[in-house]
């Protein structure tokens, strides 16, 4: 009884949850705001309906209620979980009490329980039948686990891999670069040479210049990966460590470049903000005489000199 009163407020809450839920959904599927900007409340729409003559609202989404609505959603998917977690525990309890009460039903039988031996075999091959299909239903659900949790691995590291891209090489140009060189030379079989140790693909999926080895690497490839793959016996260990050497090398040449282009850009506003020269005539740019009339002492020698 007790597992049934739980069963059922789960069941309730489950249905609040959901009804907070599709509220909470109407108000996400309103046109949002970027979090640093201060977007009023409503946003009135100046396009009259047809016909209506009624100027359409729309409701923008606050902070706080975004919040509620994340909030909101995360709890019912947990409630729903928890509600299918309960209901198979009901079903395993039920199948345990019909076991107490029904011990004869799950019982092995043997040939005496069979009036004929044609019973008997057909009750050993459904057996066999439910033991492999249970096995084999097992089987896929563990298949589908691994898949899943190997497809969310996948694309945490391929969204971070892409975040390392998008600071490496900001620019579209950059980018597309960055793809041309890589897709040609992973055409060329260099994605095949990486997995043939994970760890070092793993590596470079993980680490914050992972792209920028990789560039070096599918532009340079026969300097880099000798360093990684012309010792046969060269260890797991030895040849993460030559990764790393690789790595700080590649580093090194970035920040040299970064550099090389902020002095550039610093000639050239230097260049850019010195004033120009004035040419023309012999003495345009000879500083001017000083006026008589501004200067005392000028004008009293000037005075004394015509008397």
């Amino acid at each position: 009884m007790a597992l049934e009163e739980e069963d059922k407020n789960v069941v309730e809450s489950t249905g609040a949850t959901e009804s907070q839920e599709h509220a909470a959904e109407t108000v996400g599927t309103k046109e949002s705001v970027a979090p640093d900007e201060a977007a009023p409340t409503e946003v009135r729409n100046d396009d009259v309906s047809k016909g209506a003559g009624i100027t359409e609202v729309k409701k923008v989404p606050t902070e706080l209620e975004r919040a509620q609505y994340s909030f909101h959603k995360q709890f019912a998917k947990q409630n729903r979980k928890h509600a299918e977690e309960l209901a198979e525990m009901r079903k395993l309890v039920a199948s345990l009490q019909d076991q107490i009460k029904n011990p004869d039903k799950y019982r092995p039988k043997y040939r005496d329980d069979f009036n004929t031996a044609d019973e008997y075999i057909d009750y050993r091959s459904e057996q066999k039948f439910n033991k492999l299909m249970e096995e084999q239903r097992a089987k896929m659900e563990q298949e589908a686990k691994q898949k899943s949790e190997y497809d969310a691995m996948t694309n945490y590291y391929r969204e971070r891999a892409q975040k390392h891209i998008n600071t490496l090489y900001p620019t579209d140009e950059a980018k597309s670069h960055y793809k041309e060189v890589v897709d040609k030379a992973f055409n060329d079989g260099l994605g095949e040479l990486l997995d043939r140790d994970e760890n070092v693909s793993n590596y470079l999926m993980r680490r914050p210049y992972g792209p920028a080895i990789l560039m070096a690497i599918a532009e340079e490839p026969e300097t880099y990966l000798s360093r990684l793959y012309d010792d046969p016996y060269m260890s797991t260990g030895e040849r993460l460590d030559e990764l790393k050497d690789i790595e700080r090398e590649v580093i090194n040449k970035l920040e040299q470049a970064k550099k090389q282009a902020e002095l550039a850009t610093q000639q050239q506003t230097a260049v850019s903000t010195e004033p120009p020269k004035v040419i023309g005539k012999p003495g345009i740019n000879a500083p001017a005489k000083r006026n008589l009339w501004d200067d005392e002492d000028a004008l009293n020698k000037f005075l004394d000199s015509r008397r």
